[in-house]
């Protein structure tokens, strides 16, 4: 599998791009949002070796498929304001993005075959204090409809996809990724995560006071390992390679 070179790409084309910054949800008043996942191609600053520009299949989240985006859009919420999150899971009925390796503890294969297109996901907020059923974990994944109003599989520990977080915490960074199970590092690596800044009045009176930056001051900004094919698509192989020792 031919990859591309990471040392060459940043020789040739290094701060060409402007910085991509996510959309700001504004939820500190309180809010009923709708997160959608869908998969969408983006432009993640990949070159050929003549220079055009690759695009990249990523899925992300968004209000819409129009702008799903990988981070996804960065929701504010003010400390004690509750909000709401239906996340919905509207990745197309194609299987996963990535090779999986069934052979890890994984959500139940039978529930949702991915020889059949279904991909489970369910959204954590990292950091986040909230009460269990609202927490994003591992076995409370959904998978997409099979064409009714509902989900097509769910795991053993589901009880909604529509969370609330009461945010009685103190100011904090915090961030929202997908959490199922056997494929956490699959889906975030797809590009299932986002921004979820939490703020409270003694950050603002900071803010106020000029010792925290604000507004084009303030970004979030996301490092993460990847690696990609020649043509810009995610490379993560599934099984590491068996080397079988020479013939004597």
């Amino acid at each position: 599998m031919a990859l591309l070179d990471s040392e060459a790409l940043f020789d040739e084309h290094a701060f060409e791009n402007a910085l991509p910054i996510p959309e700001v949800i504004d939820a500190s008043r309180g809010r009923h949002i709708t997160l959608q996942i869908h998969q969408t191609s983006q432009f993640l600053g990949l070159h050929d070796a003549d220079g055009h520009a690759l695009y990249t299949t990523v899925w992300g989240y968004g209000t819409g498929l129009g702008n799903t985006s990988y981070p996804g859009p960065t929701i504010l919420a003010y400390e004690g304001v509750p909000i709401t999150v239906n996340w919905q899971n509207k990745l197309p009925l194609t299987g996963h993005l990535l090779p999986v390796d069934t052979s890890l503890h994984f959500a139940d294969s039978l529930t949702h075959p991915l020889s059949s297109g279904y991909v489970p996901i369910v959204t954590h907020l990292h950091g986040g204090h909230n009460d269990s059923i609202f927490d994003g974990l591992p076995d409370q994944w959904f998978t997409q409809s099979g064409g009714g109003n509902g989900p097509r599989g769910v795991g053993p520990g589901f009880v909604t996809s529509t969370m609330t977080y009461g945010n009685d915490q103190q100011a904090a960074t915090l961030w929202y990724h997908d959490h199922a199970l056997g494929i956490t590092r699959l889906n975030v690596y797809a590009g299932l995560a986002g921004f979820y800044v939490l703020e409270d009045q003694n950050r603002l009176h900071l803010v106020k006071q000029g010792v925290l930056p604000s507004g084009d001051y303030d970004l979030g900004l996301a490092i993460q390992d990847r690696a990609f094919t020649s043509d810009g698509q995610l490379y993560y192989p599934a099984l590491k390679p068996i080397l079988f020792p020479a013939a004597i």
